[in-house]
């Protein structure tokens, strides 16, 4: 009941401030809206995070983690002799986790990750199930 009736008052809201936009009265409105409605939501993080047994497109080889070794040594790093220990991942693509597709993925001619402001990813999102 609680999610129909923010949605209600979101709809509400989000009509109201569009005519009000449509009127001149600035885009600010619309945010102001979001925010009275939604801002006690409750928000989930829906970030992969990469492991080992993460799931990957079978097409892409599976990732492995192991632990870095010293180049100097050819042992791994550890807290006993290093101080510290580190990890060494072979990803075999970069199309895994949480990310970003980047146009460029798509098509070679739109911008790359690096060529989009981080606002583009920045973004208020609502899911209503």
């Amino acid at each position: 009941m609680r999610i129909f009736s923010a949605a209600a008052a979101l709809s509400a809201g989000l009509l109201t401030a569009s005519a009000a936009e449509q009127a001149g009265a600035g885009h600010s409105r619309l945010w102001n809206v979001y925010d009275s409605v939604l801002g006690t939501a409750k928000y989930v993080d829906l970030t992969h995070t990469i492991e080992p047994a993460m799931p990957i497109w079978r097409g892409f080889g599976n990732i492995t983690f192991s632990p870095a070794v010293n180049r100097l040594t050819g042992k791994p790093f550890t807290y006993a002799d290093n101080l510290f220990v580190a990890n060494a991942y072979q990803l075999t693509t970069d199309q895994m986790g949480t990310q970003l597709d980047a146009p460029v993925h798509f098509n070679p001619y739109f911008a790359a990750a690096d060529e989009i402001p981080a606002t583009f990813a920045l973004r208020k999102l609502v899911v209503i199930d």
